[in-house]
């Protein structure tokens, strides 16, 4: 697209094509240099979770509902954990529902939704053993031969470690 600028004053159409060029310049510029923000690569893999102070896994059938039970690398007990690296679904390789968590219903398996109730920040130990906390209730899920599983204030107990 070409500018032309007639005026009667000598020089100044010159002056508004120079002006027009070094503006789309910076145009360019400005554009070029403004990146999309990086979308964090989502990772999905199958795992089991064991419960450090119980010594039980995460187990989830349509007849049981999510629990945790005796460790016996079963279906029920293997889990599709997807994560962008800081916060992950966990999804049941048995009944594809989700892990859940609300305040009225504590944790449980769940329609997944894509909603905070499913999503989990995960806290790494130097034991290699991780916990995690819910990122809509806060709270974080907690096994303990009392209580069973279900959701906990966050204290970084045996009881909320999982291998």
């Amino acid at each position: 697209m070409t500018l032309v600028v007639i005026t009667s004053i000598r020089g100044y159409a010159v002056k508004s094509i120079r002006t027009l060029i070094g503006a789309t310049a910076l145009a360019v510029a400005i554009v070029g240099a403004m990146s999309v923000p990086a979308v964090a690569e989502v990772q999905e893999n199958i795992q089991t979770f064991k419960n450090l102070d119980t010594g039980l896994c995460l187990d989830d059938t349509p007849e049981g509902g999510l629990r945790t039970f005796t460790c016996n690398n079963t279906v029920p007990q293997k889990f599709r954990v997807r994560s962008d690296g800081r916060i992950v679904e966990l999804r049941s390789e048995r009944t594809k529902l989700c892990v859940d968590d609300t305040r009225e219903a504590n944790i449980r398996h769940w329609t997944c939704n894509n909603t905070d109730a499913q999503r989990w920040s995960v806290t790494r130990y130097p034991d290699k053993s991780i916990s995690f906390r819910n990122l809509d209730t806060g709270l974080c899920m907690d096994d303990t031969r009392e209580a069973g599983l279900r959701h906990f204030v966050c204290n970084g107990t045996p009881a909320q470690r999982w291998v």
